[in-house]
């Protein structure tokens, strides 16, 4: 077997259906249509981008200001693209700088869903369960002593699969 040849066999094993297809690497029909029907979507997706961009540049939408420096994480990918582990590391690192970070979910997959804000961890103790808060709040406020953890219903339409890191300007020391 020639080189080039283990090496398309090799990525026939690791890289499933839908991405060779979407990659390139199937030139059948199929495979062809639904390149297309996937480049007529992000063409769709494109024009909704740049038309919010066009209405927070008018003022049809406001941008909402929080009150202290906010990092928010997350993308559009929904899982296991390692949010959650940067969220610890990032709070810990400012909890080593004296600042007091908060962290704020959407709580997915919880069992007990409320439109009220839920506190998961204040600085000291854990006051929820995992129903309320979800598995990945639940993590953090295990994890992070001395960070507050909250669960809200919403903090934006297009918050899926992010954390917030609010961080109070006064140091801990």
């Amino acid at each position: 077997m020639t080189t080039a040849l283990a090496k398309k066999e090799r990525r026939r094993t690791i890289l499933p259906w839908w991405e060779e297809v979407l990659r390139g690497h199937r030139n059948d029909l199929l495979s062809q249509s639904i390149r297309r029907f996937a480049k007529l979507g992000s063409w769709g997706y494109a024009a909704g981008v740049k038309g919010r961009d066009l209405a927070y540049r008018h003022g049809l939408l406001q941008v909402k200001r929080l009150p202290q420096p906010t990092i928010c994480i997350g993308n559009i990918t929904v899982g296991g693209t390692g949010k959650t582990p940067l969220v610890i590391r990032l709070a810990k690192d400012l909890l080593a700088q004296g600042l007091k970070p908060a962290i704020l979910l959407r709580g997915y997959k919880r069992e007990k869903h409320k439109r009220e804000p839920v506190l998961v961890r204040d600085a000291q103790h854990v006051l929820a369960d995992v129903s309320v808060a979800g598995d990945e709040a639940m993590e953090l406020a295990d994890r992070l002593p001395g960070v507050c953890v909250g669960v809200v219903w919403t903090v934006s339409s297009s918050m899926t699969g992010s954390s917030i890191i609010a961080c109070s300007a006064t140091s801990t020391s």
